[in-house]
Order: structure tokens, then sequence, then C-alpha cells
């Protein structure tokens, strides 16, 4: 390292959280929201400067707005460097307007800033081919990978099938060409083949946790959370029905977010479930606090080992137990803090959740707090940023030989 501040232009979807209220996207992808601000504040800790490029996150047309306009985020927070770019929310246009947009605001910022490594948050192929096509103006172009390319869910229907798996192919092919790479999982990074990556499982976003672990109120039903995407494949039909096979006085579940099955609960009268609807990232956090221990019910398939949940970075950032499947890539020292099930299904729940309900209040919270000081220390901000701001600067990370 040269003693520089390194410069990054950052494109993907990252809102500073005023620019987010004033908008009225804090509700949209809130999972996204919170690793993107927390990405942002961890590079920040490291000592760079960062330029946000960003989409702003809105539903699809017509639920959300046909046309999305620019917006300067210094208008919402001095101290916030960049900008969102316009585009056309409908299928087809919103990628061709997006890399558009992208391409010619980039152009601009990097002409401002040059030297400067441009980081791209997620594998969105309209920021993707700009990154490539800027390269010759960066000092590297680096990628931040969180998922899977094109992840084809249930509800998806035929055409947006096909779209993803066009999607899927375009972009295998870009991230080959990045110079490296910021992995959840090593697997993950190798199945795209960049040159070199290194790994981390997330990243917590301070503003979003409490500054201690208040302890849980005394009630005496137990109560659990989850909040995420309401969806099959994340396991929340076996959450549901792990939660039906108690007794009222029993289990109670608090459950928050959007997904396909968010009509069916909005339909639900069952005494053992609250549905929360959809809410701010700043509204999640109470919800986690007010609840004995956390639930992470994703189910252990095909592509489990390309992914690490989010959600169980600020589940044990809140200090409450953290009730999970055991997913294939949770290292030793997340598992020793976790209650992991020995599989996936609803009566796999309903015996992890049983066995954390008669643990004694006491019993909970040293459980909590334990995982909590883990998290804070495995995945803070500052230790985070640090790494990820030295390998930007020097890529030797993980060499894949295919690479």
């Amino acid at each position: 390292m040269n003693g520089e501040r390194p410069k990054i232009l950052l494109l993907g979807f990252t809102i500073p959280e005023p620019a987010a209220a004033a908008l009225d996207v804090e509700a949209v992808a809130p999972q996204t929201q919170n690793f993107a601000n927390a990405l942002t504040d961890a590079l920040q800790f490291g000592g760079a400067d960062v330029t946000l490029l960003s989409a702003l996150p809105v539903l699809d047309f017509p639920h959300g707005p046909l046309f999305v306009g620019r917006h300067d985020f210094q208008r919402f927070q001095p101290k916030s460097a960049g900008e969102t770019i316009p585009f056309v929310n409908l299928m087809g246009l919103k990628h061709a307007t997006r890399f558009v947009s992208c391409l010619i605001q980039g152009v601009r910022l990097l002409g401002r800033s040059p030297n400067s490594r441009v980081l791209v948050h997620g594998i969105h192929s309209p920021f993707l081919l700009a990154a490539v096509l800027m390269r010759r103006m960066t000092a590297g172009i680096f990628v931040v990978l969180t998922d899977p390319p094109t992840v084809i869910l249930a509800s998806d229907g035929p055409l947006r099938r096909f779209a993803k798996r066009v999607d899927g192919r375009i972009i295998r092919r870009l991230t080959r060409q990045f110079d490296g790479a910021i992995s959840l999982t090593d697997d993950l990074a190798r199945t795209l083949q960049v040159r070199s990556h290194i790994t981390t499982e997330g990243i917590v976003n301070l503003r979003r946790v409490p500054s201690e672990a208040p302890p849980r109120a005394t009630n005496s039903v137990f109560t659990i959370a989850y909040a995420g995407g309401l969806s099959q494949d994340y396991g929340v039909t076996n959450l549901l029905s792990a939660v039906q096979s108690f007794t009222s006085d029993e289990t109670h579940l608090l459950i928050c977010g959007s997904g396909p099955l968010e009509p069916h609960l909005q339909e639900l009268f069952d005494p053992r479930i609250s549905f929360l609807g959809t809410l701010d990232a700043s509204a999640v956090q109470p919800v986690l606090l007010s609840a004995d221990a956390l639930v992470n019910p994703r189910p252990v398939e095909e592509l489990a080992h390309l992914s690490f949940p989010s959600k169980l970075i600020e589940y044990m950032a809140s200090g409450r137990p953290v009730i999970s499947t055991a997913l294939p890539t949770l290292s030793r020292g997340y598992s020793d803090h976790l209650v992991l099930t020995q599989g996936s299904s609803a009566e796999d729940l309903r015996r992890a959740i049983d066995e954390v309900r008669t643990w004694t209040p006491e019993a909970r919270t040293r459980f909590g707090r334990a995982a909590r000081e883990f998290i804070l220390a495995q995945n803070g901000p500052e230790t985070q940023g640090h790494r990820i701001a030295q390998y930007l600067q020097d890529p030797v990370g993980v060499r894949d030989p295919a690479g």
C-alpha cells in the first residue's frame, strides 16, 4: 500500500439512509440496503474515499414508477458523495437504460477522480458491463458477490425464467474480466471464475444494531421472530408449519417482510402468528429485540453452498439466540454461536424452537450476548473494512487455478 487514500466508485443500489427516507425506498429490499450501507461504512473505516453511483431500488412497474429520475445524494446528506441513475422501469428497458446511464455518469465521475477503483455491488449485468467498458479509466475493477446469478424462483413465469437464463450467461462472461471479487462464499467466487477473491460472510451495520444487547422483557409466551423474504424458497412455509404445531400459549411468531407468501399471511388468522407487513429497515430491529429468539429457516438445498444469508449477521448482532438450519457455508465459529437444526423440515425447526423455549431467560441472554460479541469482532465494519481496502489496493486474495 502506498499510503494514499484509495478512491472507490461503488456501483450498485446503495442509498444513504437520509436519502432512502426522503425518497420513500426504505422498505424496498431492506436486506440489500442493510448490506450496502454496511459495505460503504466499512470501506470508509478502511480509509477509502467512496463515491456512490446507484440505481434506486423500486418495485417493478406498475407497482412502482415507470420512470426513475436522477438524484444527487448531497441534497439529503452533505457528506454523501454520489448520485442515482435515471432509468425506465420496464423489463428489458430497465437493463438497457440502467447500462447507458451508468456508463455516461460513471465516465464523468471517473474523469473527476482519476486512478479510482470501481467496485460493483452485486451481479447486475448493466453495472458489470459498464465497469468492463470503463476499465481503462480505472485502477482496477472488482465485484461484490452476494448471491448466485439470476436464481430462478418457483414464482417466476416463463418469460422471466428465460430472461434470467440469458442474463446468467452474460454475467458469467463478464465476471471473468474483473480483477477480483469480495465474495460471501468461496464456492460462489469459483463458480463465476473470478481471477482472485477474498471472502466475507457479511458486515455488521452498526446503525442497525443496539449499542448493547438489552435483556428481553419478561413474557409468559415464548416469542420468536423472522424478518426477510416471504417465500417457500426461504423456508417460510416450514417455519409457519412449525409454529402451528405449538399451542397459542407456548410459542408466538412475529414475522415481517415481503414476497409471494404475503397474501397468505395477510389472510391468516392464527393467534400464534403476527404478520407485521413490510417494515422500514429502522423498524425491523425493535421487532428482533422484542423476541426471545430469532429464526433462519432457509432450506439446505442445491445452491445453499453459494450463499450466506445476510440476516444471520443482523440476527447475531442483536444479542438474541439464533436458530438456523445447518447451512454448508457456516464455519465452526458461526456454528458454535447458533442453535442448528438437524434438517430443514418443519419438524426439525419445531424441535430446535422447543429446545430454546425450555432454556431459562438467563441462559438465552448468555448465549445471545456471546454470539453478539463473536459477530462484532469477526464481521465489524472496521475489521472487514481494512481487509477489503487492502485487498482492493493489492488483490492477491485466493487465486483460482481455473482463473
